[in-house]
């Protein structure tokens, strides 16, 4: 059996794999955004740790925290799961280290936890080592 490809059947196809493409470009775009936002703030945070402004440090890591739970829904629908649960079990780490004065390990949580939400975008980059 012949399949006939009229002009409706190709633009369907061509808006389908638009709308594809769109939503990939998008979803990379919201990734790559909200990384870049997260990451300039653990930044501070580990400016104010390194100066052992533990006020400021806490009043950040608050914000950081209410900042990831909005970030958190929509990375939810776009990433794996296991990535986000690392974020969050780190940033809980980082909380009570930053409660208790404990500089050397605060800031090696606060550079693992830079170092999960830089590295989100990077993986789920289309790229030809990310598709073989």
């Amino acid at each position: 059996m012949k399949m006939k490809y009229t002009l409706t059947n190709l633009v369907m196809i061509a808006v389908l794999l638009l709308c594809i493409l769109g939503s990939g470009m998008l979803s990379q775009f919201l990734l790559a955004r909200d990384s870049r936002k997260l990451k300039t703030t653990i930044d501070e945070m580990l400016i104010s740790m390194e100066s052992e402004d533990w006020q400021k440090a806490e009043s950040e890591i608050e914000k950081r925290s209410t900042e990831w739970h909005s970030v958190m829904k929509l990375w939810s629908a776009l990433i794996d799961h296991h990535e986000i649960d690392n974020i969050d079990v780190t940033l809980s780490k980082l909380k009570s280290l930053i409660q208790s004065k404990d500089k050397s390990t605060a800031l090696s949580e606060a550079t693992v936890l830079r170092k999960f939400i830089v590295h989100i975008p990077e993986k789920e980059k289309l790229s030809i080592s990310n598709i073989l």
